[in-house]
């Protein structure tokens, strides 16, 4: 199968493409046709991304007080070491 589609505007044209795919196929959902998760609503932190396999809870401790001090306070922390 094969799907054109034609304009001026690729944003646009991608957004078409997919909807019409997804009306042909049946099989997903376009994001503009989804709810977000109230769960988006959260921020949360993984220690993968400052620690690695590091993780330590001294080091926990610091990464969570890093982001209260700036002003973006984690509702979510997953500890992660791999």
């Amino acid at each position: 199968a094969m799907l054109i589609v034609a304009g001026e505007e690729p944003y646009e044209l991608v957004h078409r493409a997919f909807a019409i795919a997804a009306d042909e196929m049946g099989t997903f959902r376009t994001l503009r046709d989804k709810t977000e998760s109230p769960a988006l609503d959260y921020f949360g932190w993984c220690t993968w991304d400052a620690c690695y396999s590091d993780v330590s809870p001294p080091l926990i401790r610091k990464g969570v007080d890093s982001l209260v001090n700036g002003g973006t306070p984690p509702r979510v922390v997953i500890v992660d070491d791999g």
